[in-house]
């Protein structure tokens, strides 16, 4: 029988709004693939001092017991943990969690249980905050921390010992930070803790009860516990008395007494939470010249039909008709997003349309269940090399006909992490002749120059729609416009300068700027007031020095994420600020911004660490090197170590860089294209220089250009173009663009 303290504030919160904070007594009724069930606490101990054959230990704590055996084989040990915590079975009340709306989960276990409880839901799904960084305007994400590691993590390293349990918020204050933060923002219920837990959850206490405002708690008790009842009563909890088995039959039977809607042979566009194509009534208004000043397109400017469609609109239309899933690529600014918008909201047909600009692979596993059998829907997806991860999964769907859009180059560089057989790229690059006429037509006369003119570029191409534009519209190019509005604010306020370049800097590495992370950047303590009013600030500051721009700042509906109005404008600002200014917003940002509060950090960090970035920032190698270390230390991802490797062969530090991107060679079990090619690389700059006195490393210098050489026919095998080769070495640093000559001298020395 289960005792409830408050029950009917329990049950209304969960009808709006709830956490949870999920122990290991929470998980027992799961097992593994042997069929057996998770163990918890003494058991575990029993099992470990039975396999490790240490059962002198059978009396000692299960923390005391781990660190010994871990320290001892700490491989077996890990495998051990992950054989028996890998869940393949579990009672399937569990899976009422789902109808509950649940906003966070956090959890100490390492289990995978909730991995499966949402892998079968077609409304939400979850988001793994380690793996994907923090969601952005999705309401049917589910926030979820594994706090000390997951079965689900390809080499994951558990908290388990003493030492790592006593250090586990220490070490890791991020995900300390993150955690208030989030308990602060709803109710929070924990599950399968006990008194021996204690010193996790008064650690959080003080943070509960100082915080803006306190939210209510509730904590299961799986067994009548006096000494325990009072206890956590004095930090502040509800009491839940009751054990797992019971805590589910009340969980299923609130869940079934709540009406849910009848389920539907059939889905219609108001089925879907996320994804839905506005109706032009529904669009914020702003003028065309936005537009045509190099905002990036809204639904505004597509519904109202005032950007014109150009030739590759029938283009794509075609083979939208022919059922094939599209990648529509190009260079920056050429329409790829206006194709897709229009694409989108013009092309008729009885399947759903769907419309995202970003797609997890849990995500996609969601949309898969949801239509599976039930409807037929064409996804349109921008910035889709962001979901790479997620295109077969959507793909294998019989239901779902993908059509993406992004550049050229992005799509490149993630093509060996999708079959890329299954979908048809489609250049959108340049514009044909009967275009230029239109899209003259269309801009406001009040902007259009006297007579049109066709820009000038590469006799193999035509000009591009932003080209074309740029030629034809009257006054200063964005690049001119921005380096001056940097100059003007820099004079003014020099902090408001390094918010603009901040939120131009995150956008442009595909991440939206939160309200956490403003609060975070200007250390103003999660002050509501106090980051409205910097934003304010830019906002005024910017339409004085520039009156187009008093709206550069976007606020979503919550009022919540500030995002720019333009990609284009992020990264000119970006490009064109002062070294020694971005230098001083970069330390800043990476110093106190946690990256757990960074939406879609998964799309930043691949962006945001990029070699370039540290050369503009770090004057002496070392600073770089142990910038990149601090970085690797809280997200251990071999991508970081190639970043760092890249920026050590631009300084020249050849023999430091190959240790590096060995490592990473190592860490990507070598099936990383892009981490053999620098690889290669730097093998051959770490020899060439020596080779012409020391023949032994001549077989090096060969066996890197056989690899280059791999790597070009894998490319060629991928479909991928000579531009998207040449936009690779184009945005490489110097050192890697001399490859051509370095690999005709390398022939001449291999004889």
């Amino acid at each position: 029988m289960l005792k409830i303290e408050n029950e009917a504030s329990l049950r209304a919160a969960l009808k709006s709004e709830i956490n949870l904070f999920v122990g290991a007594g929470f998980s027992i009724l799961a097992k593994d693939k042997n069929s057996k069930f998770l163990p918890i606490g003494s058991a575990l101990s029993e099992e470990l001092c039975s396999e490790f054959n240490v059962q002198n230990l059978k009396d000692q704590p299960l923390p005391l017991i781990s660190q010994i055996i871990k320290s001892k084989d700490k491989i077996r040990f890990n495998e051990f943990l992950m054989n028996r915590h890998r869940v393949k079975d579990y009672d399937e009340r569990y899976n009422s969690l789902n109808r509950f709306p649940i906003s966070r989960i956090f959890t100490t276990n390492i289990d995978n249980l909730f991995s499966h409880i949402y892998s079968i839901s077609d409304n939400k799904y979850l988001n793994d905050l380690i793996v994907q960084g923090a969601s952005f305007r999705d309401k049917t994400a589910v926030e979820y921390l594994p706090l000390h590691g997951s079965v689900n993590y390809p080499e994951p390293d558990f908290t388990f010992t003493p030492i790592e349990l006593a250090s586990a918020f220490a070490n890791n204050p991020t995900q300390f930070q993150y955690l208030v933060s989030c308990l602060r923002k709803a109710p929070t219920l924990f599950l399968g803790y006990s008194l021996q837990d204690a010193g996790t959850l008064q650690s959080l206490n003080y943070s509960f009860t100082n915080g803006p405002q306190e939210k209510s708690r509730w904590i299961q008790l799986r067994s009548q516990d006096d000494a325990a009842e009072a206890y956590f009563k004095s930090l502040g909890f509800n009491i839940v008395q009751g054990d797992t088995d019971s805590l589910l039959d009340y969980l299923s039977q609130l869940s079934s007494d709540e009406r849910q809607p009848t389920k539907s042979s059939t889905l219609h566009q108001r089925d879907f939470e996320s994804g839905r194509i506005p109706l032009l009534h529904e669009t914020p208004v702003r003028p065309i010249v936005d537009y045509f000043r190099g905002h990036a397109p809204t639904w505004h400017d597509v519904l109202t039909n005032r950007v014109p469609r150009t030739s590759r609109y029938a283009e794509l239309i075609n083979h939208i008709d022919a059922n094939r899933n599209v990648l529509v690529a190009g260079i920056p600014v050429s329409g790829k997003s206006t194709l897709l918008m229009q694409a989108a909201a013009y092309y008729d047909t009885a399947k759903i349309k769907l419309f995202e600009d970003f797609v997890s692979p849990e995500k996609a596993t969601s949309l898969v269940n949801k239509v599976s059998g039930k409807a037929d829907v064409i996804l349109f997806i921008d910035n889709v090399a962001d979901c790479v991860d997620s295109l077969d999964v959507l793909a294998n769907s019989k239901n779902i006909q993908i059509v993406g859009a992004d550049r050229s180059v992005n799509i490149g560089f993630g093509s060996h992490r999708f079959n890329t057989n299954k979908f048809l790229q489609f250049d959108c690059s340049d514009l044909s002749d009967g275009d230029y006429s239109k899209i003259f037509e269309a801009i406001p006369p009040a902007i259009r120059r006297y007579k049109m003119e066709i820009p000038n570029v590469n006799q193999a191409y035509n000009p591009s729609t932003f080209e074309f534009i740029e030629k034809n519209v009257q006054g200063q190019t964005i690049s001119d416009r921005y380096k001056e509005v940097l100059q003007k604010l820099r004079g003014q306020q020099i902090d408001i300068h390094d918010l603009f370049v901040m939120i131009c800097y995150a956008f442009s590495c595909h991440s939206p700027v939160s309200f956490d992370v403003v609060s975070r950047y200007c250390e103003l303590n999660g002050d509501y007031k106090k980051v409205y009013e910097a934003i304010d600030r830019l906002g005024t500051l910017l339409a004085d020095i520039s009156p187009n721009d008093r709206e550069f700042v976007d606020l979503n509906e919550n009022q919540d994420y500030f995002t720019p109005r333009s990609s284009l404008v992020a990264e000119t600002v970006v490009e064109m600020c002062r070294n020694e200014d971005f230098r001083r917003m970069y330390l800043r940002f990476h110093n106190n911004v946690p990256r757990l509060f960074i939406p879609r950090f998964s799309n930043f960090r691949r962006y945001g660490y990029r070699s370039g970035y540290a050369e503009r920032v770090f004057k002496e190698w070392q600073e770089g090197e142990a910038f990149y270390l601090r970085a690797y230390q809280e997200d251990r991802t071999y991508f970081l170590k190639q970043q760092l490797a890249i920026f050590l062969g631009s300084r020249k530090q050849f023999q430091i860089a190959f240790k590096y991107i060995d490592e990473a060679l190592t860490e990507s079990h070598n099936r990383n294209p892009n981490v053999r090619h620098t690889h290669a690389r730097l093998l051959f700059d770490a020899n060439i220089d020596k080779a012409a006195t020391d023949i032994s490393l001549r077989n090096n210098l060969r066996k890197s250009m056989e690899i280059l050489e791999s790597c070009h026919e894998y490319d060629k095998g991928r479909q991928i173009t000579q531009f998207d080769l040449l936009s690779k070495v184009s945005d490489t640093p110097p050192f890697f663009r001399a490859q051509s000559l370095n690999l005709i001298f390398l022939r001449l020395k291999a004889g």
